[in-house]
């Protein structure tokens, strides 16, 4: 039995920075229409991706401890059209008004994990995994809204909002199940699961 074993991986979908990710820009009440816009280079979109390596040690054929970094990343482009009260019946779009907001946001986890093996034989192994630590989620933003007018004589009034914030919290994942096919020191991963590392995870390892 190989003790050690070193992983890399990558992976995407819902992730525990969702929460701290604003969701659209500066909420409006009266929104009326709204949409992502992609930009033709934007290969990330609104999901976090992200890159992960790992290091675990193998007490016995069940228990493994170990830990984990990850650095994920995701880019969002949006924009709005609104309404007020005042103008809410409005069917122009050239006297509603307009937002829009380019965002950018990054996280890097450090976590300890602890691993339980359900199942393994010469060709494959299925397991479970806990992991709890610290989070540095930076967001920076630049948001511009175009506020509505009741006249095409009447100018906008513009207002733009830049943000860069670092947020620093609890970070967390649990893989409901993970699965490694290889046989000795070289195999192939993939995972799902929730938190930090996302829903699906694949990857390689090494064991020595």
């Amino acid at each position: 039995m190989r003790r050690h074993e070193l992983s890399i991986g990558v992976g995407c979908g819902a992730n525990q920075a969702d929460h701290d990710t604003p969701s659209r820009p500066n909420e409006k009440p009266q929104i009326a229409y709204y949409w992502n816009d992609g930009d033709c280079f934007d290969l990330i979109g609104n999901s976090y991706i992200y890159l992960n390596m790992e290091y675990h040690y193998r007490i016995n054929r069940k228990w493994e401890m170990g830990g984990l970094v990850t650095w994920g990343i995701s880019n969002e482009n949006y924009f709005g059209n609104y309404t007020t009260e005042e103008i809410k019946t409005t069917a122009d779009w050239d006297l509603m008004g307009n937002i829009s907001r380019y965002e950018s946001c990054r996280y890097f986890t450090v976590m300890p994990s602890v691993r339980y093996t359900w199942y393994e034989s010469d060709l494959a192994r299925v397991y479970s995994r806990g992991a709890i630590g610290l989070m540095r989620h930076h967001i920076t933003s630049h948001t511009e809204d175009y506020a509505p007018i009741e006249s095409e004589t009447v100018k906008r009034k513009v207002v733009i909002e830049d943000e860069d914030r670092v947020k620093y919290g609890m970070a967390y994942h649990i893989t409901v199940l993970g699965v490694r096919l290889g046989k000795d020191w070289l195999g192939a991963f993939g995972e799902i699961g929730y938190g930090c590392l996302g829903v699906v995870r694949v990857g390689l390892n090494v064991c020595f």
